[in-house]
């Protein structure tokens, strides 16, 4: 099955890009993960968040998301 996942910031315009975009009249299943709230240093630990959650979907692992992963269905 063909799917997109994207793995980006919450707010970014990557995020509303996608959010935007029209998943289901094209037919595709979309996700989007991104790390929930972050105190302090995001631009350090979001990343390493989302790598972490990249590698988890990678191996197969989705049960080794990083604490505050959020799945987003968008079509």
């Amino acid at each position: 099955m063909d799917a997109v996942v994207a793995f980006t910031s919450t707010s970014t315009d990557y995020a509303r890009l996608l959010r935007r975009t029209s998943w289901r009249d094209a037919g595709v299943p979309a996700f989007l993960v991104t790390a929930g709230p972050v105190d302090g240093g995001a631009m350090q630990k979001v990343p390493k968040l989302l790598g972490q959650a990249f590698t988890g979907f990678c191996t197969g692992e989705h049960d080794r998301y990083p604490a505050g992963t959020i799945v987003e269905v968008m079509a």
